[in-house]
């Protein structure tokens, strides 16, 4: 049998087909968007904790927001805020509130109000 590189190249001709045809380029995006499902669902088991079977559109800001940070390395912000649906003021809110220590539930106001005997006195509200 011949050795490999004893075996002469021809050129393809120009009628033949090529390997990156349209079908050839549906398939490997198909590909990509199964590897991203996937890489999603791992990240939610691992970071949440989660079923497999979980249902994405029902989890909560904070949870898409970790596993959109996980995950931000390997794809861009703007798909991962599509496919989870979510804001992209929302997950930048949502990276704040995780990043900031002892960020308050309710923030408070002070306004003054008037009494019955007409004196102001500060009230406190919570928003």
């Amino acid at each position: 049998m011949a050795k490999r590189k004893s075996i002469p190249r021809k050129p393809l001709p120009p009628d033949a087909p090529r390997p990156q045809s349209e079908e050839m380029q549906a398939l490997q995006e198909q590909v990509q968007h199964l590897h991203f499902e996937v890489d999603v669902l791992k990240e939610t088991l691992a970071v949440l904790k989660k079923d497999p079977g979980v249902d994405l559109t029902a989890l909560k800001n904070r949870e898409k927001a970790v596993i959109i940070g996980a995950l931000r390395e390997k794809y861009a912000l703007p798909m991962l805020l599509t496919y989870f649906h979510m804001s992209r003021s929302s997950y930048y809110y949502q990276q704040a509130a995780m990043n900031h220590i002892g960020f308050p539930r309710k923030q408070r106001s002070i306004w003054l109000s008037p009494n019955s005997s007409g004196a102001e006195e500060k009230r406190y509200s919570t928003l």
